[in-house]
C-alpha cells in the first residue's frame, strides 16, 4: 500500500468520479484507474462500485475512508512536528572539543543549551584534534571545537574568537611583578611545554620558532593542570592560553601578558561540509561564541577550508 493510492482513493470517494479525482491529484484519469485497481488487489476487496454513472463506496470503501483519511493528515504534520521538535530542543547533539579548550570553553556553553532546551541529547567527547576531525568526518560527532589552522578538504570552519597566549611564571619568579614580557626574554629560563601531540604544544613551538627564540626546555608535560602546577612548584615558565588562566591557582602562579600581539591562537567550530547544521547545533555554536567573549575578543571574520563554509 502506498501514500500516493490512499490520496487517490480519497479523492475519488469525495468527489464520486475518476475525473474529477484526476483534475484535483494532477494525474492522468487511467492512471488513477490503475492505482485504485492495485490498491483493491492488495485489499483482496472490491472499494467502489459502479452505479449508472456514478461511482460508490462499497462496505470495504466506506471502512477504509477514515483511516486513509487519518493516514493522509498525519502525514501532513510530520514537517510541522518535526520542525516543532527541533525547535522545542529535542534531539541529540555530540560535541567533541580538544582538551586544552573543552573544560574553559564549554560548561557555560552547555549550561545555557541545557536550561533552554532540557530534552537535548547532549554528548561530549574530548579528544586531541586529529581524532576529533577523524570523528567529524566519520558522522560520530556534529562539531568539532579546536584551534587552527584546519587543512583538511570537506570541512567547514568558523572562527568564534582569538585566545592570547600568556607567560605563567611562580608568584615568586622575577617576572612575576612585570606587566608584561618579550618572548625574547624567555630564552634564559627553563621552559614546561605542552606535549607536542597538543595542537597548543605545536602553537607554542611555532610562536618561539617564529621569534627565533630557542627555549631551554626542561620538561613536557601532557596536561594543562600539570603544566600548571610544574610552574607553581618554581619547575620553570610557559606560555599558556589565556582562557586557562582564569580558574588556575593564582596563589602559586603568576600571569604575565606577553607583548607580541601575534602569540595567540584561534579558537574554532568545524563541522562537515557536505551535512546540514542542525537547529541544536546553531544554539549550541551561539552560546559557544557567548561564552568565548568573557576570555578573548571574538573574531568578526569566517574562514573556511577548501570545499565550503559553515553556515
Amino acid at each position: 500500500m502506498e501514500v500516493h493510492q490512499l490520496r487517490y482513493f480519497v479523492a475519488v470517494a469525495e468527489l464520486g468520479s475518476m475525473s474529477r479525482a484526476s483534475l484535483r491529484c494532477g494525474v492522468a484519469q487511467p492512471s488513477i484507474s490503475q492505482q485504485i485497481q492495485k490498491l483493491e488487489r492488495e485489499l483482496a476487496c472490491p472499494l467502489f462500485e459502479r452505479i449508472g454513472r456514478r461511482i460508490q463506496l462499497t462496505d470495504s470503501g466506506r471502512s477504509l475512508l477514515p483511516r486513509a483519511r487519518a493516514i493522509l493528515e498525519q502525514l501532513q504534520e510530520i514537517p510541522q512536528g518535526l520542525e516543532e521538535d527541533a525547535k522545542s530542543g529535542h534531539g541529540r547533539l555530540v560535541v567533541g572539543a580538544i582538551p586544552t579548550v573543552a573544560p574553559f570553553l564549554l560548561p557555560a556553553a552547555i549550561r545555557s543549551l541545557t536550561e533552554t532546551f532540557p530534552a537535548v541529547d547532549l554528548h561530549v567527547r574530548e579528544d586531541l584534534t586529529e581524532r576529533l576531525l577523524d570523528a567529524l568526518e566519520a558522522g560520530e560527532i556534529d562539531l568539532a571545537v579546536t584551534s587552527t589552522p584546519i587543512t583538511r578538504e570537506g570541512l567547514g570552519v568558523l572562527v568564534i574568537g582569538r585566545d592570547p597566549f600568556t607567560v605563567a611564571v611562580a608568584a615568586n619568579h622575577p617576572l612575576a611583578g612585570r606587566d608584561s614580557v618579550s618572548l625574547a626574554e624567555l630564552v634564559s629560563p627553563p621552559t614546561i611545554l605542552l606535549d607536542e601531540l597538543h595542537c597548543l604544544g605545536r602553537q607554542v613551538g611555532e610562536v618561539c620558532r617564529a621569534m627565533r627564540t630557542n627555549c631551554r626546555v626542561v620538561c613536557q608535560a601532557s596536561q594543562l593542570d600539570s603544566l600548571l602546577r610544574m610552574v607553581g612548584l618554581g619547575l620553570g615558565v610557559a606560555l599558556v592560553p589565556e582562557m586557562a588562566t582564569h580558574d588556575a591557582p593564582k596563589d602559586e602562579v603568576r600571569f604575565v601578558p606577553i607583548e607580541e600581539p601575534f602569540a595567540s591562537r584561534e579558537i574554532a567550530v568545524v563541522q562537515r561540509g557536505d551535512r546540514p547544521v542542525s537547529h541544536l547545533a546553531q544554539e549550541f555554536v551561539r552560546r559557544l561564541a557567548a561564552a568565548f567573549e568573557p576570555t578573548a575578543a571574538p573574531a568578526a571574520a569566517t574562514r573556511k577550508s577548501r570545499t565550503r563554509k559553515a553556515p
